[in-house]
């Protein structure tokens, strides 16, 4: 997923073709529904979908009538159930991807389990159910269920990272910042979990997930009011989610936050997908 949108999208196509040579018709809904879970991040057309996946790839409703009842049915279900939830996380869409870990979240563990996308799931549940739980809009006893499953797949991932699992310490660090936030610890306390984060995920090339983090990043100095570090984080987190090529939540975020960056937005770097940002010069710019 440290790839742009485009090379995973034109991935699973070539994919998807050779499935359907060797006659493997779940596998290529799989990798259709992973093609237009890209495309929705992307901003594929006119297609306003963004955890629907309905589209140019697929329609998730005619498939799963499909194959209703067969016995791979479970495995396609779960897959289309991860990647919504990936893109409920991408788009803020807390509230849905929160009810998915609940619902389906242990489900989808153990359906998937020993596959890569294992930690991301957990991840993904985590940090929705987090984001829900911080919702005061929300009834207390609904923050409380968020929570109390939020805590526990935190604490799986930690146990994993504590074991040497690699690929959860850049989630580990950011729950850890959710849960700081959500006791209301220090400023300084969540500025270094969300460091880490990014440390962590710059070093393994994670741009999707930079990007995730950076905009945590700009939310954050927005709720306490640091107008000019918002404003720093929160274009970092746009120019790195427009060269993942996500760029249907870029328009979602400038949208969100125009009236906060103003005219700042035309210094947004035009289009690099799959080029190289210089962030750093970019920044300076900003300041």
């Amino acid at each position: 997923m440290g790839r742009t949108l485009r090379f995973i999208e034109k991935n699973c196509a070539t994919y998807i073709n050779v499935f359907q040579d060797i006659r493997d018709k779940h596998i290529v809904e799989v990798h259709n529904a992973a093609r237009q879970a890209c495309l929705n991040l992307m901003g594929e057309g006119k297609n306003k979908n963004t955890t629907l996946l309905v589209g140019s790839a697929m329609n998730q409703d005619k498939v799963i009538e499909m194959y209703s009842g067969l016995q791979n049915n479970l495995v396609l279900r779960d897959s289309m159930r991860y990647l919504q939830m990936n893109n409920a996380v991408f788009f803020g869409d807390f509230k849905y991807g929160a009810e998915m870990a609940v619902r389906f979240g242990e489900q989808m563990h153990k359906t998937l389990q020993g596959n890569i996308i294992t930690t991301v799931i957990q991840f993904n549940s985590a940090y929705c159910c987090f984001r829900m739980a911080q919702d005061l809009s929300q009834p207390a006893g609904i923050r409380k269920k968020y929570l109390a499953h939020a805590l526990i797949v935190h604490k799986r991932i930690k146990d994993w990272v504590s074991k040497g699992n690699p690929n959860c310490r850049h989630y580990c660090a950011l729950l850890d910042a959710e849960l700081a936030m959500l006791k209301g610890s220090s400023s300084v306390t969540v500025q270094y979990c969300l460091d880490e984060a990014l440390a962590f995920a710059n070093k393994d090339g994670l741009i999707h997930i930079e990007a995730l983090i950076m905009e945590r990043y700009a939310t954050f100095h927005k709720t306490e009011q640091n107008g000019n570090d918002f404003r720093l984080r929160a274009m970092s987190a746009l120019t790195l989610y427009q060269e993942w090529g996500a760029l249907a939540v870029v328009e979602k975020l400038k949208q969100e936050w125009k009236h906060d960056l103003g005219k700042i937005l035309e210094e947004l770097p035009t289009s690099t997908e799959g080029g190289v940002v210089n962030l750093d010069m970019s920044i300076q710019s900003w300041q």
